[in-house]
């Protein structure tokens, strides 16, 4: 289990913040549109803190976790890191940011250059910014492999060599070997069998304990962030529709796409009796090219009223601190009762 323990001082602050994208096709004679990839959230990850991005494919979490490192433009709003505007640095301010802020990506087998062998993939990012001399780089890509649980020796041998799992401890080596002090996980287990998706979270896990990484963890199965996340913030096309506490959250679920999220995931035991009936969505995540009015949940949501199809919900934050952006949700029937000092409960 992951430790909770933060300093409270945001690391990261994202402020309204607006991805588009133009997909026009202005030499066919169609007319320009934009895509709606994020639009307006805001949030903070306190230093120390993991944060648990989640949601279905297409709901935003990758472009707003590339956004958080820079490598997409805002179109409005803003990304602040440790209080730096990060869409204005430039020059040496930069390149100090590249080596706080990394990312792992999500498939191991795509991330991973083919024709370098391991030691010189993990030694990359020290040679650009110019980490000692090479038998200075040689140890610390020695010290990493250490540190994720593969020999030495696999600095000399190339990735196909290596399994799914070992090609995903490669790239956290390569991610950890500039000592950052944020990482964006993109769904780092997502394209792992789930007997080594364990060994990675508990990696994960490990690493953020030891070296006290603030991370935000993106991922769309909610059972897999349960271990490694301390906060979770739930989006549905380019939205945050509710952000809390983990116990919170998977406790009592204020918003019934993060209910619908929950009660997708099989309980361990299989005496429960799961058959995948009690999932309620219906239906694909709507085009973020035309955005449905109202609620955009609505279209998908079992207990939508009229006012979800008319009017955009406005975010409440609950005496918990908890933020949900729902019509029918409300503090004295979700948010977290302070005599209750059980387990989660499977909503």
């Amino acid at each position: 289990m992951s430790s909770d323990r933060t300093d409270q001082t945001p690391l990261v602050q994202v402020d309204d913040l607006a991805i588009r994208f133009d997909v026009s096709a202005r030499n066919w004679g169609l007319r320009s549109r934009v895509f709606r990839a994020v639009d307006g959230i805001s949030f903070e990850v306190a230093k120390g803190e993991s944060l648990a991005l989640v949601g279905e494919s297409g709901s935003g979490k990758t472009t707003t976790g590339r956004a958080i490192l820079g490598l997409y433009r805002p179109a409005s709003g803003s990304v602040r890191f440790d209080g730096e505007e990060v869409s204005k640095l430039s020059g040496p301010a930069l390149r100090h940011f590249r080596r706080r802020a990394q990312m792992i990506f999500q498939d191991p087998y795509a991330s991973l250059n083919p024709r370098m062998k391991v030691g010189a993939i993990i030694a990359e990012p020290l040679r650009a910014h110019g980490f000692g001399s090479a038998s200075a780089r040689r140890e610390r890509v020695t010290e990493m492999l250490r540190l994720v649980g593969l020999p030495p020796d696999a600095a000399n041998r190339f990735p196909y060599a290596f399994s799914g799992g070992q090609r995903q401890r490669i790239g956290i080596a390569r991610a950890l070997a500039l000592s950052p002090d944020f990482v964006v996980a993109d769904e780092p287990v997502s394209a792992l069998d789930v007997s080594v998706q364990a060994q990675i979270l508990n990696l994960l896990a490990q690493l953020r304990e030891e070296l006290s990484l603030t991370m935000v963890f993106i991922a769309h199965n909610l059972a897999v962030v349960r271990h490694v996340a301390s906060r979770v913030a739930v989006m549905y096309l380019g939205e945050l529709v509710e952000i809390g506490t983990r116990d919170d959250v998977f406790a009592r679920p204020a918003h019934p796409y993060t209910r619908a999220l929950l009660r997708a995931v099989p309980p361990p035991d299989p005496a429960a009796g799961w058959s995948g009936a009690e999932v309620s969505l219906r239906g694909d995540i709507p085009s973020p090219i035309d955005p449905p009015p109202g609620c955009r949940f609505h279209t998908r949501c079992p207990e939508a009223i009229d006012i979800c199809k008319t009017v955009v919900p406005q975010v409440q934050t609950f005496p918990s601190g908890r933020k949900v952006a729902c019509h029918l949700a409300s503090p004295e029937k979700y948010d977290a009762d302070p005599t209750d000092t059980g387990p989660p409960r499977r909503p």
